[in-house]
């Protein structure tokens, strides 16, 4: 850019002197540097104001646009740094939205990381603890044998050695069975065996005498103290007399065996009873660990378990027939009865699982029946089985003619026989005791239609005015009469009070079919239960002690024909169960509730059974 001034000093643009000079000295253009002396300006002519003027705008218009174009230049610089900047701005917004997602990301990936260390540690303190468990299970890991020794016998040669007889036997029976377990358990290293012999020693040592096995009665006992002392874990149990006696104290083990987990195969030596074979339907669902162990030949019921449970013989052991007992024969004679007269056949031998129901020595008053036929379990006669006797209208599972006329024996030889031969709860025959009138089943807990009040213990069945009585379905499985829980609690808390005051329970025999075991038999000790109370039980207390006995499994279950029996044979609510798998009768939802017979007390025979 070019800026025109006036030459200075008073020349002319051409350096020439300005003509315009005043004769003091002092330049006569507009642009003095100070005034005329004599204080008057100076002025210049028209033309030279135009110029200055236009050339002094020009200038500045010329540094305006130089000054614009500097303006748009910068700006446009400006905006380029801006641009610049902001798409850095942008770049870097993108990339804090981008690396504060991964942050997110990783965060949860952490979380989830924490969470997931957290449950491995949980999972591997289980694992550690599971097989710290499994450890102790394979150290303390052993196998179970429990004998029912009323049936299963040791071997004779055994037995006439006495304790020395004992200690072998117990010896070769550890041997054999270890063989046996390393076989059927070889992963579970079971080391310690158990053995429990559950036997009537008085009974079982009269018997081997009388067949000559042994000639000493403390010979047994003997044979008892060597097996126990041979072994650390073989006992040899004396339970004293009664048939149920053996029999609880083995189920009751074996149920205890069967649930426990260092307890890897339990064997039960109980073959030869029917009893048994109703009992190990429900372990069907442990029949991976059980094992039947067979010594004389299985009965019918328990050798139809050959598709459930694994059996084993131990020949080297025990015995393989049952015990025979010596026993006067009784000539054949023609039994009479209401449907006409049966020939009982002659008693053939008894075996001692039949002596072992006898009364003791000097008891044997009563007419005596064919003995050695074993009765069948779980099953009554059918009403055809007897001339002249109705018709049944459902098929029900029939025995042997023989087995039938045993059956029936003490029920038709009249009313005077069978009262004198009435058996109680542990399968002895009671002598000369009357039957009371007053023991009676439960029959109903609630108000029959013909009666005024209610009734319980009482028979006010149309087909029968009195007597014990129960009811059968058409699978011949024992019906309980149904219950009225309307007043329990009031009755709960009525037999509460009396039992904290006595501090003793009540006795449901007696209570509630005025019939006590114990005082029906001796032989079952004293009555620990209270008997007499004041005043008697109300009919609440009564529904609920009735309640109270049937919620107690019959170990017999629903094949239970027990005249006395006051347990329950399956659960009330069936099919529409509340507790469903928790119940203790679940087993039983399935059956059917329908009573199609009626069998009276004393009298073995179903009779169809209708409701009018």
């Amino acid at each position: 850019m070019n800026n025109h001034y006036p030459p200075p000093n008073g020349h002319g643009r051409n350096g020439q002197p300005d003509r315009r000079s005043s004769s003091n000295g002092y330049d006569g253009s507009g642009h003095q540097d100070q005034p005329p002396l004599d204080g008057h300006a100076i002025s210049a002519p028209q033309d030279d104001l135009d110029f200055y003027v236009s050339h002094h705008f020009q200038t500045n218009l010329n540094q305006y646009n130089a000054l614009h174009d500097n303006l748009n230049e910068g700006l446009s610089l400006l905006l380029n740094v801006n641009r610049d900047q902001r798409d850095k701005i942008q770049q870097q917004e993108q990339r804090i939205n981008s690396l504060s997602s991964k942050a997110d990301l990783f965060k949860r990936f952490s979380e989830d990381f924490e969470c997931r260390v957290h449950e491995l540690e949980a999972e591997n303190r289980d694992l550690k603890a599971r097989n710290q468990l499994l450890m102790n299970d394979r150290s303390n890991a052993f196998g179970c044998l429990i004998i029912d020794g009323d049936g299963s016998l040791f071997r004779d040669d055994y037995l006439a050695l006495g304790e020395e007889g004992g200690r072998e036997a117990a010896h070769k029976l550890h041997s054999e069975l270890k063989a046996y377990l390393e076989l059927v358990n070889p992963k579970d290293h079971i080391k310690d065996i158990v053995a429990k012999v559950f036997i009537n020693v008085e009974g079982l040592s009269r018997a081997m005498m009388e067949s000559g096995i042994i000639h000493e009665e403390d010979m047994l006992t003997k044979f008892g103290r060597g097996f126990s002392q041979a072994q650390p874990f073989f006992e040899f149990i004396d339970v004293g007399r009664g048939k149920e006696k053996a029999d609880l104290k083995a189920t009751r083990h074996f149920e205890f065996m069967v649930h426990l987990k260092q307890c890897k195969r339990v064997m039960l030596a109980a073959c030869h009873d029917n009893g048994y074979a109703t009992y190990l339907e429900e372990y069907r669902w442990a029949s991976d660990k059980i094992t039947l162990v067979e010594t004389s030949p299985a009965v019918s019921g328990v050798a139809k378990l050959h598709k459930y449970f694994a059996f084993q013989k131990f020949p080297n052991i025990f015995r393989s027939e049952l015990l025979l007992t010596k026993r006067r024969s009784h000539p054949s004679h023609p039994l009479s009865t209401p449907f006409g007269p049966i020939q009982v056949p002659p008693s053939p031998p008894p075996t001692y699982a039949t002596k072992a129901q006898e009364p003791a020595s000097g008891k044997k008053n009563q007419p005596e029946t064919p003995s050695g036929i074993q009765k069948p379990n779980g099953a009554c006669p059918s009403a055809g089985h007897l001339k002249g006797a109705p018709p049944s209208s459902a098929p029900v599972k029939r025995p042997s003619q023989t087995q039938a006329v045993e059956s029936l024996a003490p029920a038709l030889a009249g009313p005077q026989n069978r009262d004198r031969q009435s058996t109680d709860d542990d399968g002895y025959q009671t002598v000369g005791r009357p039957r009371r009138s007053t023991a009676h089943a439960y029959i109903q807990v609630g108000r029959h239609a013909s009666s005024n009040g209610p009734v319980i213990g009482n028979s006010r069945n149309p087909q029968r005015n009195n007597g014990l009585f129960f009811y059968l379905n058409t699978n011949n499985q024992r019906i309980d009469y149904p219950f009225c829980r309307s007043h329990e609690a009031q009755g709960r808390k009525g037999v509460e009070d009396r039992t904290s005051k006595s501090n003793r329970n009540l006795c449901n025999g007696y209570h509630l079919i005025r019939r006590c075991r114990h005082e029906a038999d001796s032989r079952n000790g004293t009555c620990d239960y209270v008997h007499e109370v004041d005043p008697p039980l109300t009919y609440e207390e009564r529904t609920y002690l009735w309640y109270k006995a049937r919620s107690v499994v019959c170990k017999n279950g629903s094949g239970c024909k027990d005249d006395y029996c006051l347990a329950g044979h399956h659960c009330a609510w069936g099919k529409d169960c509340r507790y469903k798998s928790d119940c203790w009768f679940k087993h039983t939802h399935g059956m059917d509730l329908e009573r199609a017979f009626i069998v009276y007390e004393g009298d073995p025979i179903p009779k169809p059974y209708s409701k009018a």
